[in-house]
């Protein structure tokens, strides 16, 4: 950022208020000469910020080893980790980076959304083709388990974490609306109806004839879009 034709390197003071100081060193120090190393302790958040100071002083080469690091990721959780930190920072080669990854070797199931935000549940699945064996019904529970976790979805006095799937999948209104009911459940013996929530999945085929998926959850009775 100090070198060659930029606007900065003609400042005496380089004014970076938004860059964590870790993450600025890393660029620094692989300006200078220094190999970057992929560091296990260093979560995806410092990794897509390190890569969003790169992309910004066209410091290409390290935005290339820190693009080769995605196709290592194998785990719902990675993929979610990187994706909340990716999506806000418009990351737009790591993203691409992802979904490539995860069309190859995430395996789908109903706890795979824990922990990723609505804006990462909503680009995955706008953006990755699902293995045929992965139905509506999973994906219906991944989502609900994922906003009861995060609050997005409650009951009214309760909340609706340990909500699960009752009964079988209905259609309502067209053959395309697919509609899950499912109820809360309170620990221990006992259980208590404390209302229902419908998540309503409408797929979508592509001109690529990739499965995609839009998605709606009602909870006591008002209906809130999530996706």
């Amino acid at each position: 950022m100090l070198y060659g034709d930029m606007k900065e390197s003609s400042m005496n003071t380089v004014p970076l208020p938004a860059a964590r100081a870790n993450c600025l060193q890393v660029v620094i120090r692989y300006l200078h000469g220094q190999h970057f190393r992929s560091d296990t302790d260093r979560c995806w958040d410092e990794m897509v910020e390190v890569y969003s100071l790169a992309a910004q002083y066209q410091v290409d080469l390290l935005c290339q080893r820190i693009a080769l690091l995605v196709p290592s990721l194998v785990s719902a959780r990675e993929f979610g980790d990187l994706l909340n930190a990716a999506i806000p920072r418009r990351a737009e080669e790591l993203l691409k980076a992802s979904v490539e990854a995860m069309n190859k070797v995430l395996v789908f199931d109903s706890m795979s959304f824990q922990g990723w935000s609505k804006e990462s549940i909503e680009y995955c699945l706008e953006n990755v083709q699902f293995h045929p064996n992965v139905t509506e019904t999973m994906v219906a529970e991944a989502v609900l388990s994922a906003a009861s976790s995060s609050g997005s979805v409650t009951a009214e006095g309760e909340n609706g974490q340990n909500a699960s799937v009752r009964g079988d999948c209905t259609v309502e209104g067209s053959d395309d609306c697919l509609v899950v009911e499912v109820v809360p459940s309170c620990s221990g013996v006992e259980r208590k109806t404390l209302g229902s929530y419908t998540v309503t999945l409408r797929p979508m085929m592509t001109k690529s004839a990739q499965r995609h998926f839009l998605i709606r959850i009602r909870a006591n009775g008002s209906e809130e879009l999530w996706l």
